[in-house]
């Protein structure tokens, strides 16, 4: 990616951020954040460390099902740092960088496939939870075709990694003079995939990130007088991540807010608070 690139994704960042408070009164969001609590402020602190937290436990039961010594602890000092890199790069790319930082413990191939891995499973829940959001905001014709996106991706990222023709070509047209650093990707795949107890409980436990992240969305949101639904929560977040995954800005910043607010005013919440709320998340994330 050179520099044009970043520079078109920071202006299409801030674009996004400029329409959003074209649309709101800048100083209605600051007011709302400057009502504040500080127990509530607290929970703002809490939910990248919910995020952290989660994640670690679950590549670890991926690394431990692929035989390769990492710890927790390694494995909470490499996300801070491959996620804070990840925050600067469209698409969240920046969390290939684990690799690199776990170089010693584990090859680069092994590392990445259990990344792949966990992303599977991380997306298989986002398109659950997402389902119920499109069902709940959208006419049945919308919300079938923007499932329908989902579900082909999906299908392609699935394609990507087991079948051997795709991987070839990646490997061969691709990767080049670089695929020696993926040696061993194939094998830890199917080495996880048979071990499907683990596979389950990462599909557990990343519900249970979301849905924990979405009930302390829900009182935060509640602190400022709004009632919405666990479920409504946790299916505007995670429509809201997907444009994370979307490499036309940086990191999604910008895309991801005006998606979430828009939808929050339908649920019923003021489009000033969950722009502010939003806001502070962003802030505390950094």
């Amino acid at each position: 990616m050179n520099w044009k690139q970043v520079v078109l994704r920071l202006c299409v960042s801030a674009l996004a951020l400029g329409f959003l408070f074209y649309k709101i009164d800048v100083r209605d969001v600051f007011g709302v954040i400057g009502t504040l609590h500080w127990p509530i402020a607290l929970l703002f602190f809490i939910l990248p460390l919910i995020n952290l937290f989660f994640s670690s436990i679950n590549l670890a039961l991926f690394f431990y099902g692929a035989n390769a010594s990492v710890g927790v602890r390694e494995l909470v000092c490499a996300l801070i740092v491959s996620r804070s890199i990840g925050f600067f790069l469209p698409g969240r790319v920046g969390e290939l960088s684990l690799g690199y930082l776990l170089r010693k413990k584990a090859s680069y191939g092994v590392t990445t496939s259990i990344q792949a891995m966990d992303k599977l499973v991380t997306f298989v829940v986002l398109i659950g939870l997402s389902a119920y959001g499109f069902f709940r905001f959208f006419d049945t014709v919308t919300a079938l075709k923007l499932l329908s996106i989902l579900i082909i991706v999906f299908i392609g990222i699935i394609g990507l990694l087991f079948l051997p023709a795709v991987r070839l070509f990646v490997r061969t047209r691709i990767l080049k003079n670089y695929a020696h650093l993926f040696e061993g990707f194939g094998t830890t795949i199917r080495m996880l995939v048979r071990r499907f107890d683990l596979v389950a409980l990462n599909f557990i436990l990343t519900l249970a990130l979301w849905l924990s992240t979405a009930y302390v969305l829900k009182i935060i949101f509640g602190s400022f007088g709004f009632t919405v639904s666990l479920l409504v929560v946790a299916a505007i977040h995670s429509i809201g991540m997907f444009s994370s995954f979307i490499p036309v800005s940086i990191a999604g910043i910008g895309v991801r807010e005006s998606i979430v607010v828009y939808l929050y005013t339908i649920a019923g919440i003021d489009a000033v608070v969950s722009t502010g709320v939003y806001l502070i998340v962003l802030f505390f994330s950094y």
